[in-house]
């Protein structure tokens, strides 16, 4: 009988010690792009985002292109944000960031009937799509297989410029899933890519040298290893 507790004791402190790694792991994931977003939008380094700077990477920064909300994080109104005052809107930021890609999705379920149902074979026949699912952290996150599937096919995303172009800029998840993420960055040539595009790849690589050990832990908790 006491081994058997003993056993569950060690079994669930194992589960409890993994989940609070795989939070830790997500909460720095999180923070650092936060800050590594900052950084390649700051074009003249002054620690402050113009609405010109954000408009480089318009999906990432979209809360502040949406009414008034970029005046309501002003909170000195000298008409640039730094990084205290994006801190201070970025669950509001993240919630309206669901609720556009959401829309988004709905939106191309008009054009592309079979969307909701569809396979590789059918995205492949429509790069179009790929390149605005490419887009979309949502749809990206909410269809796992597919999505890995899409970027096995190093032909298909070197190939279309679209596609790459969509993948390159979707910073969100390109942050969220750094082991493909990883991958990816050895597709293409830098010098094909914009200034701040390459400066967030060397960014996002030094990151996942310096994490390489944490990273792993949450990649086999993932993974059921």
């Amino acid at each position: 009988m006491r081994q058997n507790q003993l056993f569950f004791l060690i079994l669930f402190m194992s589960f409890s010690l993994s989940g609070f790694s795989q939070i830790d792991i997500r909460n720095k994931i999180e923070a650092w792009y936060k800050t590594a977003r900052f950084s390649v939008a700051d074009i003249d380094k002054n620690k402050k985002l113009s609405k010109e700077e954000m408009a480089n990477f318009a999906d990432d920064f979209i809360f502040y292109f949406n009414k008034d909300n970029f005046n309501f994080a002003d909170a000195d109104k000298n008409g640039l944000l730094d990084s205290a005052e994006i801190e201070n809107k970025w669950e509001s930021e993240r919630s309206l960031r669901d609720i556009f890609e959401k829309q988004k999705i709905r939106s191309l379920n008009t054009n592309y009937l079979s969307l909701p149902i569809a396979d590789l074979k059918y995205l492949r026949q429509n790069p179009e799509l790929i390149a605005e699912l490419m887009k979309n952290a949502y749809w990206m996150t909410d269809n796992p297989f597919l999505t890995s599937e899409l970027l096995k096919k190093k032909r298909l995303i070197t190939e279309d410029a679209g596609i790459m172009a969509a993948l390159n800029h979707n910073l969100y998840w390109l942050a969220r899933n750094p082991q493909i993420a990883e991958k990816i960055y050895g597709y293409c040539n830098p010098e094909a890519l914009s200034p701040q595009i390459t400066l967030w790849r060397e960014l996002h690589k030094k990151f996942l040298r310096d994490n390489k050990k944490a990273l792993s832990v949450l990649y086999d908790i993932e993974s059921g290893k």
